[in-house]
């Protein structure tokens, strides 16, 4: 089966909303720059105590971070922009600031589909003018499919930092594993195909009239 179909297996990778301790990749001994196109840079950084790679992608976006957590939060429309993202939608919305998370990833024949359940937690920084998501996979909320693989462990994080007024810079900061049988070297060699493809989607998507001057619901804390 050739290298394309296999590197959508991470797609799953970019479904998910999450936090982050910010960490600048430049300082980074472990940091490897692994593609970087159309202004997004994808490095992976080599964990001594997990087999599998941490991914990291960043792009600036040319839109104020309201708009592109609108553009997150709006779950129907993922798999318009997501890579290769099939169905999301929310379980259950705890709080405006929390909630749990489904998604579900194509993924090619024969490879079983992957689905995630994760709880999400929003964190506002206003002194460092920063929108930082959280996911955590919580495997056991709801019972699994037969015909998905359940995603078991899975950290994801975007980090929206305000840059100027409609200046943003988007980072996102992945660890997931897939299950089943896919081996972690074979998640670790694609794995800048799926974030490099959703933040090129993304910046394509804020383009869109549709897409400006956004609410979801946080304006009168991101001012």
């Amino acid at each position: 089966m050739g290298n394309k179909k296999y590197a959508r297996i991470l797609v799953f990778f970019i479904l998910f909303q999450s936090v982050f301790v910010p960490r600048i990749v430049s300082q980074n001994a472990n940091a490897k720059l692994v593609k970087k196109s159309n202004g997004i840079s994808v490095y992976k950084i080599k964990n001594s105590h997990e087999s599998l790679n941490r991914i990291i992608a960043k792009t600036q976006v040319s839109t104020n971070y309201m708009d592109i957590l609108c553009l997150i939060k709006d779950f129907n429309h993922q798999k318009d922009w997501i890579y290769a993202n099939h169905e999301a939608f929310v379980l259950d919305s705890i709080n405006p600031y929390r909630w749990i998370y489904y998604g579900v990833s194509e993924t090619p024949w024969p490879i079983l589909d992957r689905d995630v359940v994760a709880e999400v937690e929003l964190i506002i920084d206003e002194n460092e003018n920063r929108l930082i998501l959280h996911s955590i996979a919580k495997p056991d909320i709801i019972p699994e499919s037969e015909e998905l693989v359940r995603i078991q462990m899975m950290d994801s994080k975007w980090i929206l930092t305000k840059l100027e007024e409609n200046l943003t810079l988007v980072e996102l900061d992945l660890l997931v594993d897939v299950g089943g049988t896919v081996p972690h070297w074979l998640v670790n060699l694609f794995g800048s195909k799926g974030p490099m493809g959703t933040l090129k989607n993304m910046k394509m998507e804020m383009q869109k009239p549709e897409s400006q001057d956004c609410e979801c619901g946080y304006n009168e804390l991101l001012n």
